[in-house]
């Protein structure tokens, strides 16, 4: 879960694949703490159209992590209070 500005407020796992070796990535933006880049960059594009319609995405996304292709299926919705 992320704030506004697309900040990590919450994460379920305490140290998830995709988060660099050793950093905390509560308080951290997605280009601090992903291991790969492309994936921050997707990540933040998925977070300002959420942000700017409203509207859940769900997508599939790949990552290599230590030399292996790894998959993910994201869902993303805004949760506004």
């Amino acid at each position: 879960m992320k704030d506004a500005e697309g900040r990590y407020i919450f994460i379920n796992s305490n140290h998830p694949d995709w988060v660099k070796p050793g950093v905390n990535a509560i308080g951290k933006l997605d280009e601090e703490v992903q291991v790969d880049e492309n994936m921050a960059r997707q990540c933040r594009k998925e977070d300002l159209e959420i942000l700017s319609t409203g509207k859940t995405i769900k997508s599939m996304s790949k990552s290599i992590l230590e030399g292996k292709d790894v998959y993910y299926e994201v869902i993303k919705a805004a949760v506004f209070d």
